[in-house]
């Protein structure tokens, strides 16, 4: 088990950054989870999610500026999820940056659209930047206290360490196939 828990804390700061980058909810809940098992450092999932969440959204941001040069946009017509962002924006305006990252599954549309509708890159880094930070902290800090409160209920969670990682890795993965399916579904739909 000492190798698994030192592969985490070596290399899951990597895993936290790039699960963040693309979506994040599951990554952020799940290492603050570890770190109240002292696998991981609390600090360093707050400011490697934050981090990995900022720049995602800057990404996709910047890729729905190109869009119009890189003609993705007749594609992503046919999207439902673009379709649904383009709705969301219109109704609620660039602001929806603040609240984007609450909105499962719709960070990046959302990001790619206000990027596509021409938000001034300032406003919009500053409100991503805001949302960055209270997203990795109430995101994280939420695995942080049920990891801690798991240690009360079961007691010594040491004996369990080995099933509970197992099991976070799996209900990871099945959330990432369970995902790609509806997604998978939605677009077929069309």
């Amino acid at each position: 088990m000492k190798g698994l828990e030192e592969i985490i804390s070596k290399w899951g700061y990597i895993g936290v950054f790039l699960g963040t980058f693309l979506e994040g909810e599951v990554t952020m809940v799940v290492s603050g989870f570890l770190a109240s098992q002292d696998v991981m450092d609390i600090r360093m999932v707050l400011l490697v999610g934050g981090m990995g969440g900022f720049l995602g959204d800057q990404f996709f941001f910047l890729l729905g500026r190109l869009s119009n040069t890189l003609n993705l946009l007749q594609r992503l017509n046919r999207s439902v999820r673009y379709r649904k962002a383009r709705r969301i924006v219109r109704r609620y305006g660039p602001y929806i940056a603040l609240f984007s990252r609450y909105l499962v599954g719709m960070r990046m549309a959302l990001s790619f659209t206000l990027g596509v509708m021409r938000m001034p890159f300032r406003q919009f880094t500053l409100l991503n930047f805001i949302s960055a930070v209270l997203w990795a902290i109430t995101v994280g800090f939420m695995g942080y206290l049920m990891g801690t409160v798991a240690l009360k209920v079961l007691g010594h969670v040491k004996k369990y360490e080995e099933l509970l990682i197992l099991l976070t890795v799996v209900i990871v993965a099945v959330s990432f196939c369970i995902k790609l399916l509806i997604k998978r579904w939605e677009e077929a739909k069309l």
